[in-house]
């Protein structure tokens, strides 16, 4: 597995990438994939830590914050979200994007080029964390990638009150 980066790290511009946007089954592997990249991050603080108990949240969103950028730049309109994620110079394997109700997770892959030899390259993958402020749609999501900014889109999710479906309990 690569290993996570906030920064990229100039690249030859490679052609136009198309964003894939993961089905359920296919997202639900790459959140563990992550999940798993955080978990060793956080276990890693606790061993330093000293092992003590009690801290496992603080090193989990500790391990989470250092493994993903937050994308603070989430923008409402009347139906929707939408997030934009710069990604310059991203080659390679390209860019997933998984939303759920709550969040999405974008990885981009990346090569880095040592300086010394062309032969010295590797290919890393960057994390970015999208935090939505309300229930979205996931089936709704969309990722564009033009001038190295990848724009998500996802529609707000229909909340049906009771009242809107015509039930009386409590009446």
């Amino acid at each position: 597995m690569s290993s996570p980066s906030r920064s990229l790290k100039k690249a030859p511009k490679a052609q136009s990438v198309k964003p894939e946007i993961l089905s359920r089954q296919d997202g639900r592997a790459f959140l563990d994939e992550f999940n798993e990249l955080v978990s060793r991050r956080a276990y890693e603080l606790f061993d330093r830590d000293g092992q003590l108990n009690g801290n496992d949240i603080a090193h989990w969103l500790q391990a989470e914050k250092e493994s993903a950028a937050p994308l603070p730049d989430v923008r409402e309109s009347a139906d929707s979200f939408s997030a934009n994620v710069p990604l310059p110079e991203v080659t390679v394997g390209g860019v997933k994007v998984f939303a759920t109700e709550d969040r999405a997770l974008v990885s981009a892959e990346s090569n880095s080029q040592g300086d010394s030899d062309a032969r010295d390259h590797s290919s890393h993958s960057i994390y970015f964390l999208i935090h939505w402020p309300e229930i979205v749609d996931p089936a709704s999501c969309q990722a564009e990638l033009e001038d190295d900014n990848l724009l998500i889109t996802v529609r707000k999710a229909e909340i049906q009150s009771e009242t809107a479906t015509g039930s009386s309990k409590g009446l």
